[in-house]
């Protein structure tokens, strides 16, 4: 057991204290579970402080094996106890797998634009490990060239890394350690072969076409474009709440979703500027000096205006009656002002934007053919470019337009106990009885269970057809 920051343990439990361990793992990502029970009539751990975040490594020696080696690395929940005659008579430490807690607990908010997925310093993946999670190993993160489109927006590293990365990428997600592993499938070393002699009793072969796809729709944010603009800027004019500067924005679109006008705020002033948009009347605003009369506005601090530059003002939604040319008003909450960016003819420097829906389909007509057309349809509106769209609808239709198939048994052999997720076998050598087992499959599930009493382990194995992982 080891406290945060801390190279040495403050707490050793010997086999021969424990009573029992229970894990789950499930690879790709999921945050696997356990629990320790640790006996403890003698009160020897009555002043043990075991704590929330605590790092947890379970070593194990099996048979045929000369020594102790890492089996599990975990992070500990806080614990319970049993008390009985005023000592700890049993304590039960649950724990999460470290690399994927780490990452559920950490936040990030960099958007990334045309940036390589992984193994390089500024790749997404290195870049969210190093900034937020550093006491994560990143030397098992693999070189993935391709790159893509992410918007992190605040959530979670461990759901951008497994639903946005790593679908697009093709990889493989488990933890090693301490290590976050980020492979491409097709990268990933074969670790031995696998056969029934590594099982013991019977062994479970299924498909599944629960996921079958050969039609995926993918419904993500929402993307902007210029629809009127004048860029020059030669001077600048002083704007308050009677002095304006006004212009029409010559708009095909029934929605202005933003307006950006070039900025040089006053740091004297503590007055907002405010972006306000009315509907023509006779070539003119409805009524400059009401605001009851704008569609819409928007109003910034000073500290969130460009100095020198085009600062940007999201309008609320709204809706513009057809043919509509409106103005946008650009006006001060007070008498101090700030300055805004003109031509030499006073025309206001600004680009008005219209929003649209990124959506496509991805289709693969040899899986319609061979199994039927069969459509899905994701919505998700963090993919905030067509890149990013596009990406996730190729990578979808990629890992499901083929029915998937599965094995699954308790493991016989020192080898297949020693296996974890995101291990590749290779299972062809083996003779299955007739069933369609054949190729390279990824382990997905481990569960172990340890009576110590007993000096039994058990481990539960479910393996997929790794092409439609």
């Amino acid at each position: 057991m080891y406290k945060p920051n801390v190279a040495d343990p403050y707490a050793v439990v010997p086999g021969s204290d424990l009573s029992g361990v229970e894990i789950s793992e499930r690879g790709q990502g999921e945050i696997d579970q356990g629990s320790f029970q640790i006996p403890n009539h003698t009160g020897v751990y009555d002043d043990v402080d075991i704590t929330s975040g605590d790092r947890l490594e379970l070593h194990l020696q099996l048979a045929g094996e000369d020594a102790l080696s890492p089996y599990w690395t975990a992070v500990a929940k806080p614990p319970s106890f049993a008390l009985e005659g005023g000592s700890r008579r049993s304590i039960e430490i649950g724990a999460r797998d470290f690399v994927t807690a780490v990452l559920s607990w950490r936040q990030a908010f960099q958007d990334f634009e045309n940036q390589q997925i992984a193994g390089t310093t500024d790749s997404i993946v290195n870049t969210l490990l190093r900034e937020q999670a550093p006491e994560l190993d990143r030397s098992q993160i693999g070189v993935v060239e391709r790159e893509t489109d992410t918007f992190v927006n605040g959530r979670d590293l461990r759901t951008v890394i497994v639903e946005d990365l790593a679908p697009v990428a093709g990889a493989i997600i488990a933890q090693d350690g301490t290590a976050l592993v980020f492979e491409q499938l097709h990268d990933v070393d074969v670790k031995h072969s696998l056969t029934p002699e590594d099982f013991r009793g019977s062994i479970d072969v299924s498909g599944s076409d629960d996921e079958l796809s050969t039609l995926v729709r993918v419904d993500g944010g929402t993307a902007h474009d210029a629809d009127d603009e004048q860029l020059t800027q030669t001077t600048t004019t002083r704007v308050t709440q009677t002095d304006r500067v006004m212009t029409q924005v010559q708009t095909r679109k029934s929605e202005i979703d933003r307006v950006q006008v070039w900025t040089q705020p006053d740091d004297s002033s503590p007055d907002k500027l405010a972006v306000r948009l009315q509907s023509d009347r006779d070539g003119a605003p409805v009524n400059v000096a009401s605001t009851e009369s704008d569609i819409a506005s928007k109003q910034l601090s000073p500290e969130f205006l460009e100095h020198g530059g085009l600062t940007t003002f999201l309008l609320p939604d709204h809706t513009l009656a057809p043919g509509d040319d409106p103005w946008v008003i650009v006006e001060a909450t007070g008498d101090t002002g700030h300055l805004v960016g003109t031509d030499s003819n006073g025309n206001l420097t600004f680009q008005a934007e219209f929003p649209y829906p990124l959506l496509t389909r991805a289709r693969d007509e040899g899986a319609a053919q061979e199994f039927r057309r069969r459509d899905h349809r994701i919505r998700d509106d963090t993919l905030g470019t067509f890149a990013a769209v596009r990406d996730s609808a190729r990578s979808f239709l990629e890992h499901h337009n083929r029915p998937s198939r599965s094995v699954g048994g308790e493991a016989e052999s020192l080898r297949a106990h020693r296996l974890q997720p995101g291990d590749v076998v290779d299972t062809s050598a083996g003779d299955w009885q007739g069933a369609p087992v054949t190729g390279s499959y990824l382990v997905t599930e481990r569960s172990t269970t340890i009576d110590a009493e007993a000096t039994m382990l058990t481990t539960d194995l479910s393996l997929q057809e790794a092409r439609s992982v």
